[in-house]
């Protein structure tokens, strides 16, 4: 994959909402959506929604009933934040391959491993923290993307 391709990201985080919808509203989860038009980032468009549907999946999957999930993006990043029981691993850990904070059938615990990796690849730095019962995922672009 090149990662020196210049994609719309604003396009792959409203395709990747769009795509989730039923899913989401399937488990009476709110979703609320800040997302700056025109956000452009270097990397391959494949690898970019690999990226934004494993955080979504994720978002999705170790949240509750009738919680939500806050999507923002702008020139400068990307957060994701889902409401949800508080992780059962120390949180270092679950951006390695098979940790999982939930040790359910439905999850390989490969998604945040593949995210890291994207990050890595692509000059990105992603952080996650747990706060006041929301899992925080930040992405942050470098500053010329």
């Amino acid at each position: 994959y090149h990662l020196n391709q210049k994609i719309n990201f604003t396009e792959v985080v409203e395709n990747g909402i769009d795509a989730f919808k039923e899913l989401i509203e399937m488990k009476s989860i709110s979703i609320a959506a800040d997302i700056q038009p025109d956000v452009y980032v270097n990397l391959h468009p494949v690898l970019a929604d690999i990226l934004f549907t494993n955080l979504l999946s994720n978002a999705i999957r170790h949240n509750q009933l009738n919680g939500s999930i806050s999507v923002s993006l702008s020139s400068s990043g990307l957060t994701v934040k889902n409401s949800g029981d508080p992780p059962k691993i120390r949180t270092t850990e679950l951006f390695q391959r098979f940790k999982k904070g939930k040790q359910s059938g439905d999850s390989t615990g490969l998604g945040l491993a593949i995210v890291k990796q994207i990050c890595e690849a692509s000059g990105f730095n992603v952080t996650y923290e747990f706060s006041v019962g929301k899992h925080i995922l930040e992405i942050v672009f470098l500053p010329n993307t």
